[in-house]
């Protein structure tokens, strides 16, 4: 009996679960574009179709999903939604198309600029409760390394909220909802005829990142313009573009990116593609390669003093064993079980944060991961989060913290993606410590990805010289400097944060041969 494609598997339950919000949904009717204010883009222009889109309650739902999930807690203004960037990146991708056609070698036709902007309005309303931290949760799903080996070219790269999105678009009930809007709108508006022309198939595999559909190769990005998928997922896409201004804005961190420069300076050039092709690329011109720095500079910002702030970090951690509490307790939140992906579809913040409150009490004592959804839920609402016992930062990797030890640094990564860490280790030092092993959290960031950026990015001489940005300069020292002065691993402590701190130095040195130095105590206290 043959085995089921692990991808057809996942779209079918992402149907199910987008069923009803689907079927329920009639877009209305609108006779004229609407224009909407941005506090960072100023007036954007939204044509009826991408309205009935974001009419759409699942689209809607991301007014609830927080931009930078918990970081609200340290920031206080940052309150922005999904929804806020899904529409300022169609404002960039109208932005930038507008830019590119001042070009008159691009030829960018009206079909590609409604699906670009369909694309960049859509990249991310998959996206689950708390943002990255859901995805964090239910990455670890088997079914989404299953997919990536089975459509290797297409989906090997893609992350799981992509995957996601691209089940999502090729499904049956998006499909019926699209074609219900374009008979709405193909006689009706100048572009109208178009509509009927845009393939969702080609629309979600330039969401994915990739320059082919294996699935349907009819439905490919045009390979002799690849520029128009790396507008949506490239380099320096429409997406990087809106968060770095967005997120700086609303977090106060001043982020240089002179993005007007970067729009006159936008432009593409025909390279040779492994298969003896020619086919066109986004690049800047030589005059504002400086600009890609400002773009690596500032996203290097964001995970330094954002994303990457050791509250911020505690509260990921909160709220995905909140997330862990409620699927071993086997709760279901909106009529759904945690433990599939396509369940995140269909929450917001508020369903998560609040789910754990809601559910019916009864005589029975309550699951064990509950109550502790329900407290961590509660240390969430009041800001009570633990503190750091521990400060893994470069100066502390070794005895000496003038001269400190890369290859200490090197074994603890090592030492922690072993089967069953770091939750083992953390237990181990909560025994040590006399807590309970819930007391203790190790929290071990991903490492921050800029090579993809330094060789992708291309910086134009003239028409038929380019370089890559990484050639220009040292976007690899950079990585490597940051990973190894900026990348921090944290011990967190719910309560006796200094007794939790020694007795992971004393375990880390006796159990793992790895030498930290009180430098890490104290910057637990800077």
């Amino acid at each position: 009996m043959p085995q089921t494609d692990p991808l057809t598997t996942l779209r079918r339950q992402v149907a199910n679960a987008t069923l009803d919000l689907f079927g329920a949904y009639h877009p209305r009717l609108y006779r004229s574009d609407k224009v909407v204010r941005d506090v960072v883009w100023g007036m954007i222009d939204i044509f009826p179709h991408e309205l009935a889109l974001i009419d759409s309650p699942i689209f809607q739902r991301l007014r609830g999903v927080y931009q930078t999930s918990l970081a609200l807690l340290t920031y206080p203004c940052a309150i922005h939604s999904r929804f806020e960037h899904s529409v300022g990146a169609l404002a960039v991708a109208d932005r930038v198309l507008r830019a590119l056609e001042r070009r008159a070698d691009v030829g960018i036709t009206d079909l590609d600029r409604l699906e670009v902007r369909l694309a960049s309005l859509l990249h991310d309303w998959t996206h689950g409760p708390l943002s990255h931290t859901s995805e964090a949760f239910y990455k670890s799903n088997p079914i989404f390394p299953a997919i990536r080996a089975a459509h290797p070219l297409m989906l090997g790269s893609a992350s799981a909220s992509e995957i996601l999105t691209y089940c999502l678009i090729t499904s049956e009930p998006f499909g019926h909802l699209w074609e219900e809007i374009v008979a709405q709108y193909h006689a009706t508006r100048p572009h109208g005829p178009f509509l009927s022309r845009c393939d969702r198939w080609r629309i979600a595999t330039m969401i994915v990142g990739a320059d082919a559909n294996t699935e349907k190769p009819a439905s490919s990005p045009q390979p002799e313009n690849r520029f128009l998928r790396q507008l949506v997922n490239g380099p320096f896409d429409v997406d990087k573009l809106d968060y770095i201004a967005r997120d700086g804005y609303f977090t106060g961190l001043n982020l240089g990116i002179d993005v007007d420069r970067l729009l006159w300076v936008m432009d593409t050039i025909q390279v040779d593609t492994d298969d003896d092709r020619r086919t066109r690329v986004l690049c800047v011109a030589a005059s504002g390669a400086t600009i890609l720095e400002q773009v690596v500079f500032a996203k290097m910002q964001l995970f330094s003093s954002l994303y990457y702030h050791h509250k911020v970090r505690a509260a990921h951690q909160a709220a995905l064993r909140l997330l862990a509490g409620l699927e071993e307790a086997g709760i279901e939140l909106n009529v759904r079980s945690l433990s599939e992906p396509s369940t995140f579809l269909c929450l917001d913040d508020y369903d998560v944060l609040h789910g754990c409150f809601q559910q019916a009490k009864s005589k029975k004592p309550e699951p064990e991961g509950l109550q502790r959804a329900r407290r961590l839920a509660k240390s969430i609402k009041e800001r009570n989060l633990p503190m750091r016992a521990l400060v893994l930062a470069h100066p502390a990797w070794g005895s000496n913290p003038c001269a400190a030890s890369d290859a200490e640094r090197g074994k603890w990564v090592r030492k922690m993606m072993e089967q069953g860490q770091p939750n083992r280790f953390a237990a181990e030092v909560a025994g040590a410590a006399g807590l309970s092993p819930n007391d203790v959290w190790v929290d071990i960031p991903e490492e921050v990805n800029l090579q993809g950026t330094g060789a992708e990015a291309l910086v134009k001489f003239d028409d038929h010289t380019f370089l890559p940005i990484q050639d220009m300069f040292p976007i690899s020292g950079w990585l490597s400097a940051y990973q190894l002065y900026r990348m921090v691993s944290y011990i967190f402590a719910v309560r006796d944060r200094e007794r939790v701190g020694r007795a992971a130095c004393e375990i880390l040195a006796r159990d793992y041969d790895i030498t930290v130095s009180n430098v890490a105590l104290k910057l637990a206290r800077v």
